[in-house]
């Protein structure tokens, strides 16, 4: 995923009008879909691994604090999962998405990867 345009679940939500709970319900339910580390990161997982190899420079969740996605590190340790879909996951999970926002993003994106 390095180098490529990434989104996180959340604004994916804020994007499609939908809750979050309700998109990682979707990414949850449909985990067979996405390639783990290509499609999608979860970054809790990362977050968690960090800080029990004591790793915390460039900590996932300094970098949600500060781009202001997430407020504090209260809510982000509150979050079960922080997902980050690639351009082709987040594709992925536009065909999972009822709607016609939804819909129009995965035939776009059809269309450029082929």
């Amino acid at each position: 995923m390095r180098g490529q345009p990434c989104i996180l679940a959340k604004q994916v939500a804020e994007l499609h009008g939908q809750e979050l709970k309700e998109i990682n319900r979707i990414v949850n339910n449909n985990a067979d879909w996405f390639d783990d580390e290509i499609d999608v990161v979860d970054l809790k997982k990362d977050i968690i691994s960090d800080i029990c190899s004591g790793v915390v420079s460039n900590h996932p969740s300094d970098f949600l604090i500060k781009s202001g996605y997430y407020t504090n590190t209260q809510a982000v340790g509150g979050a079960r999962h922080i997902y980050l879909f690639s351009q082709q996951g987040y594709a992925l999970l536009c065909k999972l998405l009822k709607s016609d926002l939804a819909r129009q993003i995965y035939k776009q994106n059809r269309r450029y990867s082929q």
